[in-house]
């Protein structure tokens, strides 16, 4: 397949794609950044945590 019918595909393929709205984006990024909030506070949790009683541990 030569270079240029190679980018006709994927022109015509694009088009076909249904993008989201700019609704539905920010929607999505609001929930993948209070799922990473909340991630990061449950590792920063643990990590506190097994760190004290390590303290304790070793003293």
């Amino acid at each position: 397949m030569n270079p240029v019918a190679y980018f006709k595909d994927i022109l015509s393929e694009l088009k076909q794609v249904q993008w989201p709205t700019r609704q539905k984006t920010a929607q999505l990024s609001a929930i993948v950044v209070a799922v990473s909030l909340i991630m990061a506070f449950y590792v920063g949790s643990l990590d506190f945590g097994f760190t004290n009683l390590l303290k304790l541990l070793i003293k």
